[in-house]
């Protein structure tokens, strides 16, 4: 690739390009460009265009966007639906900010994402959080139903329940009950269903959040469908014509002002990209479950047919340590979406092929441990907080985010203790990526030094 002006940002993504063969992470296009693309991707500079007579405003659409958009609810089987350039969290933050008031009490869940987080404090929110089941692995499950009625029985003044459905793992809980009890109390079923957004095209997945009789869902189109990344839409189910407009005033205020028509069309191009094939989720199944049968008795990785989960999204388990087994992956140029301790989780969309899941298994079948893992020396620099070892008993004065999944690790105000620094120095080595809200060194902590 050509790059005149010494672009560091060209460079970076040229080299990953020369390097990546599979790409098993978001978005969900993969790195193809679908055909029916070919006219947004020859027009980007000349496409990319601002509010005018001729080119519609997505905030008041009277003719080629407006057009889109009642599409768009009809794709979704929503009441209305509303474009976002500015990703999920603007769509998360609106639904949240948008219905409630400051005081008011939200029920939200442990391992949620941390825009709910950010939302409940831009909110001035109260929040009350659901603990999670774990999975044998260790990574969390979705609470059931009789859970979730538990809390709202002995709590009253909840207003909203904000579950992620699916997580990050793909697993989808049941959620019509409770999008049925809710509604007859006048609370607000709320659905981050970033990694859900295929689930309206096929009966191999659970019903969409929307579907099921839930107040508003979230969906990540870039996630599993082929849209640029940032780009979602947020759609309208159980509300009244009042909670639609003050979610709608919500968005104007959060979002961008200068939406990206590119990021529209993208959006537009993708759900009708899907609608056209959405009989590929049948053979794309099939690919999977062929792929995850031939590892049954693989030596180095485990994996499982569970019917209880998205099957596009797969988990890995490997039988030795999961940073030795992706750096090899990615050594032979396949990317995966994100580890933790004991699970490599993969992206599958419909654009993915047959000889992409017979790569991965022969480059697993192939596998052997390097004989010796770099290992990354903590340097300490100049920045704010101070190294891990020396906050025990310190009180925390950042937030810190496993990311991904972008899940609340420590709270701002939490007093550290030796286990927690135990934890923290082992994602590092793990090379699971933390996100603080203050300082920038990954081997400091923000803390009160008074305390």
């Amino acid at each position: 690739m050509d790059n005149p002006l010494r672009s560091p940002i060209l460079k970076g993504l040229e080299e990953y390009q020369n390097k990546s063969k599979l790409r098993f992470h978001m978005p969900g296009h993969k790195g193809t460009l679908p055909e029916e693309f070919n006219a947004l991707a020859e027009n980007l500079y000349s496409f990319d265009v601002t509010e005018l007579d001729d080119t519609d405003d997505l905030y008041y659409p009277v003719s080629f966007l407006a057009e889109s958009l009642n599409d768009l609810k009809k794709d979704r089987k929503s009441k209305e639906s509303f474009y976002l350039v500015n990703g999920s969290t603007v769509g998360i933050l609106s639904s949240v900010m948008g219905l409630l008031d400051p005081g008011d009490k939200i029920l939200i869940e442990s391992g949620c994402h941390k825009s709910v987080h950010n939302a409940v404090k831009l909110g001035r929110l109260k929040k009350v959080v659901l603990e999670q089941p774990s999975h044998k692995k260790g990574f969390p499950l979705p609470a059931s139903e009789e859970k979730i009625f538990e809390i709202l029985e002995e709590d009253k003044d909840i207003k909203m329940v904000f579950l992620t459905r699916p997580n990050y793992y793909g697993y989808a809980s049941d959620i019509e009950k409770l999008a049925a009890y809710c509604s007859e109390r006048g609370i607000y079923t709320i659905i981050d269903e970033a990694h859900g957004s295929h689930f309206v095209y096929s009966s191999l997945f659970p019903k969409s959040a929307v579907e099921s009789g839930c107040s508003i869902s979230i969906n990540s189109f870039h996630k599993t469908m082929p849209s640029f990344t940032q780009t979602a839409v947020l759609n309208i189910g159980s509300l009244n014509e009042e909670d639609i407009q003050r979610v709608r005033s919500m968005l104007l205020m959060l979002q961008t002002s200068s939406p990206s028509f590119l990021f529209i069309a993208s959006l537009d191009l993708s759900f009708r990209y899907m609608q056209k094939y959405k009989e590929k989720f049948l053979s794309l199944k099939k690919m999977i479950d062929l792929f995850l049968r031939k590892l049954e008795n693989n030596i180095h990785i485990s994996a499982e047919m569970d019917s209880e989960k998205d099957f596009t999204r797969i988990l890995l388990y490997p039988k030795g340590n999961v940073i030795d087994m992706l750096s090899y992956l990615e050594k032979n140029g396949i990317y995966a979406e994100m580890h933790d301790e004991n699970t490599i989780v993969l992206i599958s969309t419909i654009l993915d092929e047959e000889r992409d899941f017979n790569c991965l298994y022969s480059t697993i079948e192939n596998y052997k441990r390097s004989p010796c893992r770099s290992t990354t020396k903590n340097k300490i620099h100049d920045d704010i907080g101070l190294p891990f070892l020396d906050c025990e008993g310190k009180e925390l004065l950042e937030d810190i985010y496993i990311y991904p999944p972008g899940s609340l690790y420590l709270e701002k105000g939490t007093i550290l203790e030796k286990k927690h620094l135990i934890e923290l120095t082992k994602f590092r080595k793990q090379k699971i990526r933390l996100h603080k809200s203050v300082s920038k060194n990954d081997d400091l902590l923000y803390v009160n030094i008074d305390k």
